[in-house]
């Protein structure tokens, strides 16, 4: 048989598998429930031999892909975050009673999420490595007052 046709497991290989992605992908646990006899370390070369096979690892090849494409369909990518939030940004979102569901403050956080995901930020990046002076208490004080200030305007 070649390996590219679609290999034919035996009955304890087969046993074996089903244990193995049942089980968590635990191999030695796998052996042992599909039938093999021994102690701990014989189970556990034995996991581990039919972990490789080539027949054997066609299937989990297989569930591994599969597992993979499942998941990529449930994140959403780049370009559908960006969209989400520059709609959450642009649209009042309505609820059934026809009253705005989101405050300014989503919107300014989804902005600010979108300006992170496109590089429009910078967090004092420094690339010289020269020491980062901390503001002094006035400066600290005038950001504070700033902030309230804002934040009593949105309000």
């Amino acid at each position: 048989m070649s390996k590219t046709e679609i290999p034919i497991l035996s009955d304890k290989q087969t046993k074996w598998l089903a244990a193995y992605l049942a089980n968590g992908k635990n191999a030695t646990r796998a052996a042992q429930s599909a039938g093999y006899k021994g102690n701990e370390k014989v189970l556990k070369v034995k996991g581990h031999e039919n972990k490789l096979n080539w027949k054997i690892r066609y299937f989990l090849d297989k569930e591994q892909n599969i597992a993979k494409e499942s998941i990529k369909a449930d994140v959403m990518s780049r370009v559908e975050r960006q969209a989400f939030w520059t709609k959450v940004i642009k649209d009042n979102l309505i609820d059934d009673n026809g009253a705005i569901q989101l405050n300014m403050a989503d919107k300014l956080r989804a902005s600010e999420l979108l300006g992170r995901s496109e590089a429009d930020f910078t967090d004092n990046l420094n690339s010289k490595n020269e020491e980062i002076i901390p503001n002094t208490e006035a400066e600290n004080a005038a950001l504070d007052a700033a902030s309230r200030e804002i934040k009593l305007k949105l309000a």
